[in-house]
């Protein structure tokens, strides 16, 4: 879904893309009576698996049992090894992995949100807007009513472990599940942040925030002094303790700016010292590959929060280690060291493909070759000052976006570099910087991904003060969501940003498509 929505930041007037969106949002407004997908009264989903042939109410209990995505117990107090090569033992644990794991509601169909705010971005309808906040909103009430904890398997009738004797735990892709905390999160994740930007009220943050904490009040500190979080839970209790993932901190504190929410990042930062002996992978890391290995945490090599350049784009958030030491003011190499690594990477990718002698039918699956060599990670996160978006279904997250106003397009116009320096819960500072020596360039710069913030005014230097002079700041009102740059040739600018957050109605509409308000500033010749 991510590409499907990325289409509309490049374009969000073709009707085909306009007609899909509704019709996509539509199976789970029941629009579509082919595709039922929601219970209305009870505000559930009515399966794990849902879509265009509506909810499905049996799936592959052989793939998602011995892969551990999901739990029998209470049920079946012990599935024995060979269960699945016994036709009549297979077809009875068939019936009843239906009955308790695929007619339910689990914590993953959260990310359904993205696709119903998707459609109120391109629309303005508040239908799709009210099935968000009211889906939110029943999840935050069943964490009220478990205890705090998100459940992860709610019945037809919305009952928390409604077919397990009210277990909680359990259902697919939950905390029982291998990778259950990663994509439980992940969804969390995309529905704190569309309930946010759809409704301006911040208590939708404490859908994830609540679970974060839920892991840190379970944490354990080694006598190394690393901090260890509990990522499953089974009948035994919780376990499989590992670091905390960084990437749902990351996308919490950038939704809220509080301080609270730093304290957070400081916490994790302060208990994660060092990668795992050898032999124990990657999850060191956050990779969740090895979550069924018994043995317990062994350190080996420092962990260094500003080396972390990940690659790629399904990194679960690992890049944000690196990102977010730049905004603690310890990582002052970030953003060179970051594009680098993605050229790198990118160049790597295209020697690849240079290099690949296989005949098409030759190349099996799509996952990993041929590899994509567009890598936006890096340019994303410098240049607008966000998280990299959720890889499972998420929305950009954009602190600033630009618009290139000649060329009437998204983006950045040619020869401009834009860098993001600094951010708080009132401002941000953009670094600008025309390279061409002949052209002038003009831009937009946008309050947000959607125009959801507003620029309350601009600061910024009135002349070039490399000689040692004294600096004079002007500082202009914008209150808009628009502020409209014009770089002369060989100029930069630095912008300090009043920002008020999440006060406008949010949209993907580009800035002419009305009549602009805000303000303009125009640099001088030679200002580099």
């Amino acid at each position: 879904m991510t590409l499907f929505y990325n289409l509309a930041l490049g374009d969000p007037a073709i009707p085909e893309n306009i007609h899909r969106a509704k019709r996509f949002a539509g199976f789970y407004l029941n629009e579509d009576p082919e595709a039922l997908n929601f219970d209305l009264e009870n505000k559930l989903v009515r399966s794990i698996f849902t879509g265009s042939r509506g909810p499905l109410s049996s799936s592959d209990a052989t793939y998602n049992l011995r892969y551990g995505h999901a739990s029998l117990y209470p049920v079946v107090l012990y599935l024995e090894p060979e269960w699945h090569e016994i036709p009549t033992r297979k077809n009875e644990i068939q019936t009843i992995y239906d009955s308790l794991v695929t007619n339910t509601d689990v914590p993953v169909n959260l990310g359904i949100t993205g696709l119903m705010t998707h459609a109120y971005l391109l629309t303005g309808e508040e239908k799709y807007k009210r099935w968000v906040l009211d889906y939110v909103d029943v999840w935050m009430e069943r964490i009220d009513r478990n205890d705090g904890i998100l459940p992860d398997n709610i019945g037809r009738t919305g009952e928390i472990g409604e077919y397990r004797n009210g277990q909680w735990w359990g259902g697919l892709y939950g905390w029982y599940g291998r990778y259950g905390l990663m994509m439980m999160f992940a969804s969390m994740d995309v529905a704190s942040e569309c309930a946010y930007l759809l409704s301006g009220d911040a208590k939708y943050l404490g859908l994830v925030r609540s679970q974060i904490d839920q892991l840190l009040l379970r944490a354990k500190t080694t006598k190394e002094g690393q901090l260890l979080v509990p990522y499953r839970m089974n009948k035994d209790g919780w376990h499989s303790y590992r670091p905390m993932m960084i990437r749902d901190l990351a996308h919490l504190w950038h939704a809220s700016m509080d301080s609270a929410d730093w304290a957070r990042i400081e916490k994790v930062h302060t208990g994660h010292k060092f990668r795992p002996l050898n032999g124990e992978g990657l999850w060191g890391q956050n990779t969740l590959d090895h979550l069924d290995k018994p043995s317990p945490y062994i350190p080996s090599a420092t962990f260094d929060w500003n080396e972390e350049m990940v690659l790629g784009d399904r990194t679960m958030g690992k890049s944000e280690y690196a990102r977010l030491m730049y905004y603690a003011g310890e990582n002052p190499d970030w953003p060179l060291e970051t594009l680098k690594a993605d050229f790198q990477e990118m160049t790597r990718r295209m020697e690849f493909m240079r290099q690949d002698k296989r005949l098409i039918s030759e190349i099996k699956g799509d996952d990993t070759y041929p590899n994509n060599p567009i890598i936006i990670k890096a340019l994303q996160q410098t240049t607008m000052g966000t998280p990299q978006t959720i890889y499972f279904g998420g929305l950009l997250r954009a602190t600033v976006r630009y618009f290139d106003v000649i060329e009437r397009r998204p983006g950045l116009p040619e020869d401009v570099s834009a860098l993001v320096t600094a951010l708080d819960s009132e401002s941000v500072i953009v670094h600008l910087i025309n390279l061409s020596p002949v052209e002038e360039r003009k831009l937009i710069i946008q309050a947000g991904a959607f125009g959801e913030h507003r620029f309350t005014e601009v600061s910024y230097p009135k002349e070039d003060f490399s000689d040692g002079a004294t600096v004079e700041i002007e500082q202009i009102p914008v209150q808009g969501k628009y502020l409209e740059i014009t770089l002369s040739p060989s100029s930069s600018i630095q912008l300090d940003l009043g920002f008020n957050r999440f006060v406008n109605k949010p949209s993907y509409n580009f800035p002419w498509k009305k009549s602009r308000c805000g303000s303009s500033i125009k640099t001088k010749r030679g200002f580099l």
